[in-house]
């Protein structure tokens, strides 16, 4: 079974600060890793590969000024266990869901799949779009936050996670694509060593222009404004006897609670 698991290279959102212009995050100092979610649907597709074979590619849309740090998300993915590794570069453009959804679509047009694997969710933005769009512009059977896969034939049997702990059970028949959700499986930590031979290994590159020439055509949603809200102020923590407590407590509430 040959498995394309799209990942995305995400910052660490607590030491983020925004650009000049107000529009963008200023990528010179943030580190990015690959995203939590994405973690698990790359050690499902792995898991898949070793138990009825086949090979695992994994794809991202990224920009080059994080260059390093995609190039070390694919270098990991290689030393846990995946084949091969292809990043869409592109440059100083803004891509909201809908025209990545395109780019990558088109892209994997040209190469072989029988199933897509991705994360539900990015920490970044968390727009949860993506699988979807993409299965849409593909015309591909899709199933959303999905906790168990397992192969019969040519058909999958999925368990997907709804509301108050139920849980759905489809099938759904090959090529397709599905999002995965945290806490599937295991992500394996590989060592260090494998992390350093893989470094050896060539990483396939794509340029956005080559697969559109206008990308920011696609673009759906155009940002305006990011920020970090203001803060609200600190809580107020009280000390003291619990009689003394519930007085102190008593008088906050009558100062703004209306009579």
């Amino acid at each position: 079974m040959d498995i394309v698991v799209l990942v995305k290279a995400t910052p660490v959102l607590e030491e983020a600060k925004i650009t000049e212009d107000g529009k963008n995050l200023d990528t010179s100092e943030l580190k990015f890793f690959m995203n939590e979610t994405d973690t698990y649907a790359l050690e499902e597709a792995i898991l898949k590969k070793e138990k009825y074979g086949g090979k695992v590619t994994v794809v991202t849309l990224a920009d080059s000024e994080i260059e390093n740090d995609v190039n070390d998300m694919i270098y990991e993915s290689y030393a846990k266990g995946a084949d091969d590794g292809v990043i869409i570069e592109y440059s100083g453009i803004y891509l909201d869901p809908y025209a990545k959804a395109m780019i990558i679509s088109d892209f994997l047009k040209t190469i072989k799949f029988d199933l897509v694997l991705l994360g539900a969710q990015s920490t970044d933005t968390s727009y949860s779009l993506l699988g979807q769009l993409i299965a849409r512009h593909l015309d591909l059977p899709y199933t959303t936050l999905v906790s168990s896969v397992e192969l019969n034939g040519n058909m999958l049997k999925v368990v997907r996670e709804l509301e108050e702990g139920l849980q759905a059970v489809y099938e759904i028949p090959l090529p397709s694509l599905l999002t995965i959700q945290s806490g599937i499986n295991t992500p394996r930590y590989p060592p260090f060593v494998k992390i350093r031979n893989a470094r050896s290994r060539p990483i396939k590159r794509v340029s956005i222009e080559d697969i559109i020439k206008d990308p920011r055509s696609l673009v759906k949603v155009k940002r305006t404004r990011l920020y970090i809200p203001p803060s609200k102020g600190a809580a107020n923590i009280l000390k003291g006897e619990p009689e003394e407590l519930a007085a102190k407590l008593a008088e906050i509430i009558r100062g703004v609670v209306p009579r």
